[in-house]
């Protein structure tokens, strides 16, 4: 989910009496704040994601005390900057290093502050991820196939293998292959998926057996995706005659 300043604005006018004194980089408080925002997209519940920077930089003509910075939401922070009494010498910065660790499914939003002393005036950074599920999982069924007896040198009818995402996270169905003497039809709509496959939905392959000896085949039908146990395989088998 994408977050914008104008967003995060909004929410602090409707959440909070108050709102902290924002003002343009650069015009009234010689700190200045890069980036304004910061998205850490999609992070899976109960972990932690990397980390982005927010930088301060000292823009002014004398040394300024960064009196606080703190941090609201499922966001955390450590920095490097000065505390007082020390102060941020001219055109020196300072970072701080800001990660999102999401309890549940949601999305959330947060705001880094950073006070400035002796003035009192708060710099912000807007804040925005979305704590999701675990990795996607998919079932595959049935879990074999078995062809009945067939001429050398000819296809049987397809049989049908039923990938279904079980998951709340999209899945990417990336390849689909058959081994040894079995064929993916083009009638498959796993191979030709225009996007991803949405929680509870479904895709098919159809599988023929085509032997090309006689006797016991066997071979394996491999979905390649980006869920738990990737990739998925089927066994399949067959009699050539």
């Amino acid at each position: 989910m994408r977050f914008t300043i104008a967003a995060a604005a909004l929410l602090l006018l409707l959440g909070t009496t108050a709102c902290p004194t924002v003002f343009p980089q650069g015009l009234q408080s010689p700190l200045i704040r890069s980036p304004y925002s910061l998205d850490f997209g999609r992070v899976v519940t109960g972990t932690e994601s990397d980390s982005q920077t927010v930088t301060v930089f000292n823009n002014g003509t004398a040394a300024q005390e960064v009196n606080d910075i703190s941090i609201t939401g499922d966001f955390t922070e450590t920095n490097n900057c000065p505390k007082p009494p020390s102060a941020l010498a001219i055109n020196a910065d300072c970072e701080i290093q800001a990660t999102f660790s999401p309890l549940t499914l949601a999305p959330f939003w947060g705001t880094l502050t950073i006070s400035e002393a002796p003035s009192g005036v708060q710099l912000t950074v807007a804040l925005g991820g979305t704590g999701t599920a675990a990795k996607p999982t998919v079932t595959v069924s049935p879990r074999a196939l078995a062809f009945p007896e067939l001429q050398t040198g000819v296809h049987s009818p397809a049989q049908t293998v039923t990938v279904t995402n079980t998951g709340t996270e999209m899945v990417s169905v990336l390849n689909v292959v058959a081994t040894g003497d079995f064929m993916v039809m083009p009638a498959s709509t796993c191979t030709h998926m225009v996007g991803q496959l949405g929680p509870n939905a479904t895709c098919t392959i159809e599988i023929a057996f085509a032997p090309l000896l006689t006797g016991p085949r066997s071979g394996k039908a491999v979905v390649v995706d980006n869920a738990r146990e990737s990739p998925q395989q089927v066994p399949l088998s067959g009699i050539g005659k």
